[in-house]
């Protein structure tokens, strides 16, 4: 009887003081791939940081997938909670010369919400520039090779629920007006399909105490005609926030077939900074 004694007080010392002080999601959410904040893999309606004159995020993804790795580095800056300006390099490959490297910046403007305040009703518009800096598989996938710059918009809406003290669902949706392939991974449009289109992204995140959360994302991608289809992403994580700046998440991650290769999944940690 002393050890179900004991693991039931450990569990209750861990879970408590999330549920009895201070609201969910104190730490934020992990930081978005491509430099904006929100989820893994989509951006969140609010703004990085911390609703102060000046702040933002800095964050680092690194998955160990099927046959390759993905990496992605990136950093934001907020202005008084109404302008976020972000880069990020997300990089996939195993160090050969069909690695692919991207350059991605993007600005946000708030529309409605706040940082302070992540279950309120918000909803953000924003443009990103990607520019290729390495690209070894545009013969498999039909692309249009000519084309390594290119320009999505976004428009992201969100709001959550509390129904604890600490405990809360957030629910965030983007629409995403682009015709990158598979984020961009593989360059933009092709030979039989060379306009914009509307992508939908979405993600779920519930606050179990203040600092830990369990997450789930979806982000939908064109179809393409040869061997890249355009498989959807999705990820599924835990994250923690170790303090209110500092926010470690850890999941599974699976961004389909890509480039010829067959379906690319696999564990993932991410690590983000606010200041």
């Amino acid at each position: 009887m002393r050890r179900p004694y004991l693991a039931s007080l450990l569990l209750t010392a861990l879970l408590l003081p999330g549920a009895t002080y201070g609201a969910p999601f104190a730490a934020g959410l992990p930081g978005q791939i491509e430099g904006a904040a929100g989820g893994i893999l989509t951006p969140g309606p609010q703004l990085a940081g911390t609703g102060d004159p000046v702040s933002g995020n800095v964050a680092i993804t690194h998955a160990r997938l099927t046959d390759v790795q993905f990496t992605a580095i990136g950093a934001s800056l907020t202005l008084d909670d109404r302008l976020e300006l972000s880069a990020a390099q997300p990089n996939l490959g195993a160090g050969s010369s069909d690695d692919v490297r991207q350059n991605v910046f993007a600005a946000r403007l708030r529309l409605a919400g706040s940082a302070s305040a992540p279950l309120r009703p918000a909803a953000s518009l924003g443009v990103t520039h990607r520019r290729q800096r390495d690209f070894g598989l545009e013969e498999r996938i039909g692309m249009a090779p000519e084309r390594r710059n290119d320009w999505d918009a976004t428009l992201s809406t969100g709001g959550g629920y509390r129904f604890g003290p600490a405990q809360a669902v957030l629910l965030h949706a983007t629409a995403r007006y682009t015709r990158a392939n598979s984020g961009g991974l593989f360059g933009f449009g092709n030979a039989e399909n060379d306009q914009h289109r509307v992508q939908l992204e979405g993600a779920i995140h519930t606050s179990l105490t203040r600092r830990l959360s369990l997450s789930g994302e979806y982000r939908e991608h064109r179809h393409q005609p040869a061997a890249d289809p355009g498989d959807p992403w999705w990820s599924a994580y835990a994250g923690y926030g170790i303090n209110d700046e500092v926010h470690l998440a850890l999941g599974w991650q699976d961004l389909g077939r890509l480039g010829g290769k067959p379906r690319q999944n696999g564990p993932f940690i991410a690590l983000r900074g606010r200041y």
